[in-house]
């Protein structure tokens, strides 16, 4: 396998882990700054915690490399520990709170982006296993 051939297959991991890393630097980084108090508001926060941790549990499951239910684990585990650290980091922060309706969007945000990437997981093998056009006939003599 050529270098550049290494690098495609593995670029689509490596900007999965980045935008992974993106999403917790503005999670615990930027959330820590003022304008991030009340910035969305009830109820649509969480809706936004659940779409954030959705899109972070589909892109560590991509970064991981994985497939089937060690993905989806890995997926899901990272997402609520996220959440959960960040739901700690806000208690120490002036003008925000932590909460356990929040933890819980997140967690759903996390089933849902794991899930999801499983199902689309199985849909890509179910798709690789089939046939391709005439690949799989035998030509008469």
């Amino acid at each position: 396998m050529s270098l550049l051939e290494r690098v495609v297959t593995r670029l689509p991991r490596v900007a999965a882990l980045l935008l992974a890393l993106a999403i917790v630097f503005g999670l615990l980084v930027l959330g820590a700054e003022p304008f991030a108090v009340g910035l969305i508001p009830t109820p649509w926060d969480k809706l936004a915690h659940a779409a954030v941790f959705a899109v972070l549990a589909a892109v560590i499951g991509l970064a991981s490399g994985l497939r089937g239910g060690r993905m989806f684990a890995l997926a899901l585990a990272g997402a609520l520990l996220v959440g959960a650290l960040d739901e700690w980091h806000q208690l120490y922060l002036p003008g925000r709170q932590a909460g356990l309706d929040d933890l819980a969007a997140d967690a759903f945000g996390g089933l849902l982006g794991a899930t999801l990437l499983a199902v689309y997981g199985k849909a890509c093998e179910a798709l690789c296993d089939k046939p391709h056009g005439n690949a799989d006939r035998r030509r008469a003599p």
